[in-house]
């Protein structure tokens, strides 16, 4: 999964780093928003399967949406929420993951002169950030049924895909 993450989202930078992404950034918000919805109505009824074809699927949607928008979570969410029952497993998985793809994507965005050297600071506070975050998502998990945990991913999802529209228009 991770190799082709990197490859899709190698790829994805490189195109955005010469493309004006701001004319798709408003599809992308929508597309998010029906994501959110879809799974939301017809979550019971998708069964993803843990094999290498919809692992390979989703890490390379993944890499292209992190590549362009710099919002790859989307897809790593869905894919291991529906292939990995056990709360903690699933949490320590997605950070995990996500660790890798965001460190990548920083150092080739960085390379590629997408992101300011002088914004490395607030980069790496937004890591701290993220830590703290998932270090309260860990204490918190014994609380939360997992039904509640995929409405709230899916609801954040939602959240994500407004934000997107509404700050690109």
């Amino acid at each position: 999964m991770i190799p082709l993450f990197i490859l899709s989202s190698t790829i994805a930078i490189q195109f955005a780093a010469s493309t004006n992404m701001e004319q798709f950034i408003p599809f992308f918000g929508l597309f998010l928003i029906f994501l959110a919805l879809y799974f939301s109505f017809f979550a019971k009824k998708i069964k993803i399967k843990p094999t290498k074809f919809y692992a390979a699927l989703f890490a390379i949607f993944s890499g292209i949406t992190g590549g362009l928008f710099g919002i790859g979570g989307p897809f790593i969410v869905l894919y291991y929420l529906e292939v990995i029952d056990d709360q903690k497993s699933y949490l320590g998985t997605v950070n995990f993951v996500f660790a890798i793809f965001e460190i990548y994507n920083a150092i080739l965005r960085f390379s590629n002169g997408m992101i300011p050297y002088d914004m490395g600071a607030i980069l790496a506070l937004s890591f701290v950030v993220v830590l703290i975050g998932s270090w309260i998502g860990i204490r918190s998990l014994p609380y939360i049924r997992p039904t509640l945990m995929k409405n709230l991913i899916y609801i954040l999802l939602a959240i994500s895909g407004i934000s997107t529209f509404v700050s690109s228009i």
